[in-house]
């Protein structure tokens, strides 16, 4: 990885920053490396206030249960590392890029549909809901998903 250089935010008084996650066996050390390198190129250029997309620990939520979530944790450890730095700083934390929302359903896939209890809430939910919207099995028809548990 090239370092990052303190022109990249050279006259900045705010930066928002992002680290794009690649998922394989360099992941982890990746994302620490450049979204701290980019936090340090922050300082370096004394912008005064730094915006960071981050999100939260699997690891530290679930006391230790998941640990499979490592580009959540590592975004969290940049935050982190990122508190300690003497720059104004905000953190936004969205989830999910919703251009990897069918993805992400298509991954949940493998393990089959997660209950039938679910259906009546999601009756509800759609009926209070306002604007043209569609079940989540309307959306997973459109898009040739299938839930049904092959094992």
């Amino acid at each position: 990885m090239q370092p990052v250089s303190e022109k990249l935010f050279k006259g900045a008084n705010a930066a928002y920053a992002f680290t794009e996650t690649v998922h394989d066996e360099q992941m982890r050390a990746r994302d620490s490396a450049r979204g701290k390198a980019l936090a340090d190129a922050a300082v370096a250029a004394s912008v005064e206030f730094y915006i960071y997309s981050t999100l939260p620990s699997i690891t530290k939520i679930s006391g230790g249960e998941f640990t499979r979530g490592e580009h959540f944790d590592v975004k969290a450890e940049v935050e982190d590392y990122i508190c300690s730095l003497p720059i104004r700083s905000a953190f936004l934390s969205p989830g999910s890029f919703m251009q990897v929302f069918l993805g992400m359903m298509l991954y949940i896939q493998d393990f089959g549909y997660w209950g039938p209890e679910t259906e009546e809430l999601l009756v509800a939910s759609v009926a209070e809901a306002h604007g043209k919207l569609t079940t989540l099995e309307g959306f997973f028809d459109k898009h040739g998903v299938n839930f049904q548990s092959g094992h």
